[in-house]
């Protein structure tokens, strides 16, 4: 019995693909039409709504949509890989037309919390409490909203290019949020439940109108009347004082108007400057030692001045005492200004973010921050003893309900100005290990004169042997020549003086005979046509055994000095890319006697000034062409076709004879070029020939 085919119905709703996602249907396909309800360009998802409900989709292809646009969308419901998200993917959107957006539903926290208003837009009051980039990704603000001891966390794209001074305004204010409510929070903020996501500052609409000055909060007061337990309530707090350490470029220390030490995590990295008076507003923290601001904003209220405290001097054992053989960092040295002598045992790396220098004083390593004044370090070498006067920084966690002990996260010395650090002595240049190195450079600079030495004499020996075999070929090359010269003389005399006579005779035999029949007519001047064809092919001959130009090394000078001769003052210019050693003698006295012809013939009968002739090797293949500006011709009805034997038709005979091709490309008016194309002689070809 053969079993039917399981069809899976298609979605049709947002109901249908909200069900699909909480019943991980992966694989469904879904077809519906609704109306976008929330859409971002920075944000592949966006919201639907239609009679059914409200679900979000991701938007599979990139189409730009719009809010309050209708569209057919096509797509299978399947899981990330990214974050295993369960989510409805479209493959395919039409945009049909528009459509009134569904108005915004006004719900509280516990209504989102519980579920009900999923992929809706939604719009919640409450009071923002804080404001935080996420340390996973970094490209999305966090902020809490709350709402009768109820929080809900929104999420907002962050854009470098937008400032978050709004954002640090509405602070602590009540306002009124409008976005989507999402399922889904990302891969780190998996725990926080349902979110909010917002476009941007817009969807924030502060309830009171009247805009707030972010200063305008009460003083911390005296901060050994607070309790751990009601720094929570307390809400955002302000505190002024003077900064006397600046490090990490976003932590600051104040010394206050009562004396009180205090740090300051700003909200975002811009620092004052060690010296300045300033005003903070933030959210008040302890590490259960003093009270610290953390989120804040700040503001100078006067005149930069010194910081008159005076320096006290210790050793690096006074800073950290040992206690059962653990180095503890004193606690009243927080804040204080201290004098120390120490070796410089590390520098701040370029480009590495870390601005700081290592000390080291009795065998205890100390950091010392730079970081405010990078200045400072102009001069200071490794090695280098140095003394230091800084702000003794004790950096402890924030106190937390999970973290009752909070750990001591470092101990450093901040630095405030260029002569907070001054070099008494600076190292000695010899060096054990500057020593071993001079030595390890003697023994090498020895044993290369010794390489050196033999090598020169290896070098002699075979610049000997390369000046007599130099000299072999320069007596075998003059030997050719002269044997090319005389057979051309002993030719010019007998075979070429003879072929002339007999032509002489022929012409006068033809004139004195009369009235000869047709016939006899034709062979006789076929016979003065052959005899000059064989003059002229015996001239080439001449030629290549009297060109001095096939001595040359280089294929651009031997191409010039054939040339030259042949076209006066023309204009030539040569690109021939070839090496001489590459090529046979053979294929070089075919080669230049077809550029001969092609640049004698552009000059006599196309009458070119300017004649161009470029050449390469491609592999196994050798190209090489001429070009020129002359007036052209139709290459079918060239002269020297049905005429002569060295025309076009013998420079394709001659390419043939090598397997090789040519192609003419001219028109009338517009020149003429000529590419040949021959196949590379191989080693064992040379040795052959």
């Amino acid at each position: 019995m053969t079993s039917l085919p399981i069809l899976l119905a298609v979605l049709a709703s947002a109901a249908d693909i909200v069900g699909a996602i909480e019943s991980a249907a992966l694989g469904e396909d879904f077809d519906l039409t609704a109306v976008v309800s929330a859409y971002s360009a920075k944000e592949r998802d966006f919201a639907i709504d239609d009679r059914s409900g409200a679900a979000i989709v991701s938007n599979g292809i990139g189409r730009r949509l719009e809010i309050g646009d209708v569209v057919h969308m096509r797509g299978i419901i399947r899981r990330t890989a990214r974050d295993g998200h369960i989510h409805a993917w479209c493959t395919q959107i039409e945009r049909l037309g528009k459509a009134p957006v569904p108005s915004p539903a006004k719900c509280s926290i516990h209504d989102v919390i519980s579920g009900g208003y999923d992929a809706r837009v939604v719009q919640v009051t409450g009071e923002l409490r804080d404001c935080f980039r996420d340390e996973i990704d970094s490209n999305i603000i966090y902020m809490i909203l709350n709402q009768d001891d109820k929080s809900l966390y929104l999420a907002m794209p962050f854009d470098p290019e937008s400032p978050t001074h709004r954002l640090e305004s509405m602070l602590w204010r009540k306002v009124t949020v409008t976005g989507i409510c999402d399922p889904r929070p990302s891969g780190s903020r998996r725990k926080i439940g349902r979110i909010i996501r917002i476009h941007d500052e817009c969807a924030l609409v502060p309830c009171d109108e009247k805009p707030i000055d972010p200063f305008d909060v009460p003083s911390i007061g005296n901060p050994n009347r607070i309790q751990p337990s009601e720094i929570a309530r307390l809400g955002r707090r302000r505190i002024s004082g003077q900064v006397i350490a600046v490090w990490h470029g976003e932590s600051i220390l104040l010394k206050t108007e009562d004396g009180d030490i205090s740090r300051v995590d700003l909200f975002k990295p811009e620092p004052p400057l060690c010296g300045d008076m300033v005003e903070a507003v933030g959210f008040p923290a302890t590490d259960l030692y003093r009270i610290n601001l953390t989120k804040a904003i700040w503001r100078t209220t006067g005149d930069r001045r010194e910081y008159s405290q005076p320096a006290t001097n210790i050793t690096a054992k006074t800073l950290v005492a040992h206690s059962h053989g653990r180095a503890t960092f004193q606690a009243h040295f927080h804040g204080a200004t201290v004098r120390l002598r120490g070796i410089v045992r590390a520098l701040p790396g370029i480009g590495d973010g870390n601005e700081r220098l290592y000390i080291e004083d009795d065998g205890c390593l100390l950091p010392v921050d730079v970081g405010d004044c990078p200045e400072a370090l102009y001069g200071i070498s490794l090695d280098c003893l140095v003394e230091i006067t800084a702000i003794c920084v004790m950096d402890i966690e924030n106190w937390s309900p999970n973290h009752f002990f909070p750990h001591i996260k470092e101990e450093l010395l901040v630095v405030r100005s260029a002569g907070d650090i001054v070099v008494l002595r600076r190292p000695s240049w010899w060096t054990p290990a500057k020593l071993l190195v001079v030595i390890g450079s003697l023994l090498v600079t020895l044993v290369a004169i010794l390489i050196w030495n033999r090598s020169l004499h290896a070098l002699a020996r075979k610049r000997g042997k390369d000046l007599a075999n130099e000299e072999i070929e320069r007596l075998e090359s003059d030997l050719k020549v002269l044997e090319r010269t005389r057979l051309a003389v002993e030719l010019h005399d007998s075979v070429a003086q003879n072929l002339t006579g007999v032509s002489m005779e022929i012409d006068s035999g033809l004139r004195c005979s009369g009235k000869l029949p047709p016939e006899a007519t034709s062979h006789f001047t076929r016979a003065v046509r052959t005899l000059g064809s064989c003059r002229t092919e015996l001239r080439n001959c001449l030629w290549d055994l009297r060109n001095q130009a096939l001595e040359e090394n280089d294929m651009d000078n031997a191409i010039r000095l054939t040339l030259s001769p042949a076209i006066g003052k023309t204009d030539l210019r040569i690109r021939f890319s070839v090496p001489r050693s590459s090529l046979t003698d053979n294929t070089a006295h075919a080669i230049l006697r077809i550029i001969r012809e092609l640049a004698t013939n552009a000059v006599r009968h196309g009458r070119a000034t300017t004649i161009w002739i470029a050449g390469s090797i491609e592999g196994d293949t050798m190209m090489f062409s001429v070009r020129d500006n002359g007036i052209g011709f139709n290459p079918h009805d060239a002269p020297g076709v049905l005429q002569g034997h060295f025309g076009l038709q013998g420079i394709r005979e001659r390419v043939a004879s090598f397997e090789g091709s040519m192609t003419v490309e001219s028109k009338t008016g517009h020149g003429a070029k000529v590419t040949i194309s021959i196949e590379a002689a191989r080693d064992e070809d040379k040795e052959k020939i």
